[in-house]
C-alpha cells in the first residue's frame, strides 16, 4: 500500500520509506520469498541505498520466478551500474532485454554503459532497437546519432539528429550533437558556417543555465570561423570588415563565456589580436 500512495492531486507518491520497512519485516519472516526480496530492493534502490539494495535483490534473481521477470536484472545492473561494476550490470541489462524486449528502460541503461565503454557500434546498433521499439520517442535517435557521430558517419548523425529534434524539439543536446555532426561533415573549407551558428546558438540559448563550457566554444569557433570567410577581404573593403570584426567579437563573447576552458582561452588570444588588427584599419 505504501508504494501505491497517491498525493492530493491523484497522482503517485510512494512511501519507499515506509515500504521498505514493512517489506524488510517480510523478508525477515519470509527469506527465501522473491517477491518480497524483490519489493525490499526496489524500495531501497528507489531510496538511492544501492548497498543495501544490493543483497535482496541478488536472492530474488537466484530465485526460479526471479529469472523469468525483467525487473529484477533492469533494477540489479541500476546497482551494479552505481558500484561501477560495468561488466556486471551490462550482463544485467542484457538478461532484462532477453526476458522482456519490449520494455525500453533496459535499452536505455545499456546505452549509457556502452557509451561509458566507448563502444559505439554497440551504441548504433542499440539505438536501432530502441527506434523499431517506440519510433515516437528521441532516445533511440539520440543513441543511434551518437554513435554514427563516434564513428564518423556525419551525415547520418545529422539526419538522425534532426529526426529526434523534431520528435523533442525541447532538448538542447539534440541540437548541439546535431551541430558537431554538420561541423563534422562541412570541416573547415566550407562556404558558410550559419548552420553550425544556427544549431550550437539554440543549444546554448534553450540551457539557460549550467551551460557546458564546450558549448560556448563550439558557438565562439563557429563564429570565428564565419569570421575567416571575410578576412582576406577584410583589410581591403569595408563592408567585410565590419562583418568579420562583428562575427570576431561574438566569438570572443562566447570564448570568454567559457571559462577556463583551455581551447576557449588559446582561441581567445587569436581573436583579440584578430580584433586588434582590424580596428587599427578602421
Amino acid at each position: 500500500c505504501y508504494t501505491l500512495r497517491r498525493d492530493e492531486n491523484n497522482k503517485p507518491k510512494p512511501a519507499f520509506f515506509e515500504a521498505s520497512q514493512s517489506f524488510a519485516k517480510a523478508v525477515e519472516l519470509n527469506p527465501e520469498n522473491y517477491k518480497y526480496n524483490y519489493q525490499l530492493g526496489h524500495s531501497l534502490l528507489m531510496l538511492r541505498k544501492f548497498a543495501q539494495a544490493k543483497d535482496p535483490l541478488e536472492k530474488a534473481w537466484n530465485t526460479e520466478k526471479g529469472k523469468k521477470d525483467y525487473k529484477v536484472p533492469t533494477d540489479l545492473g541500476v546497482i551494479y551500474q552505481s558500484m561501477d561494476m560495468n561488466t556486471e550490470a551490462i550482463e544485467m541489462f542484457e538478461k532484462a532485454i532477453e526476458l522482456n524486449p519490449k520494455k525500453d528502460a533496459p535499452y536505455q541503461y545499456l546505452g549509457s554503459l556502452y557509451l561509458a565503454e566507448k563502444n559505439y557500434d554497440k551504441v548504433t546498433e542499440l539505438g536501432e532497437k530502441l527506434i523499431s521499439l517506440n519510433p515516437e520517442e528521441a532516445k533511440g535517435y539520440s543513441f543511434r546519432g551518437y554513435g554514427q557521430l563516434m564513428a564518423k558517419d556525419f551525415t547520418a548523425a545529422e539526419t538522425t539528429f534532426s529526426q529526434a529534434i523534431d520528435l523533442d524539439p525541447e532538448d538542447p543536446n539534440f541540437y548541439y550533437q546535431r551541430g558537431l555532426a554538420r561541423e563534422g561533415k562541412i570541416g573547415t573549407n566550407a562556404s558558410s558556417y550559419r548552420s553550425l551558428i544556427d544549431d550550437y546558438a539554440k543549444a546554448v540559448s534553450m540551457s539557460k543555465a549550467d551551460i557546458p563550457s564546450d558549448w560556448h566554444y563550439k558557438l565562439g569557433h563557429a563564429y570565428e570561423l564565419q569570421a575567416t570567410l571575410y578576412w582576406d577581404r577584410a583589410f581591403r573593403h569595408a563592408e567585410s570588415r565590419t562583418n568579420c570584426l562583428r562575427y570576431l567579437r561574438k566569438a570572443k563573447s562566447e570564448y570568454t563565456s567559457a571559462g577556463d576552458n583551455a581551447n576557449a582561452k588559446q582561441q581567445l588570444n587569436v581573436v583579440n589580436e584578430r580584433i586588434r588588427q582590424l580596428e587599427v584599419i578602421r
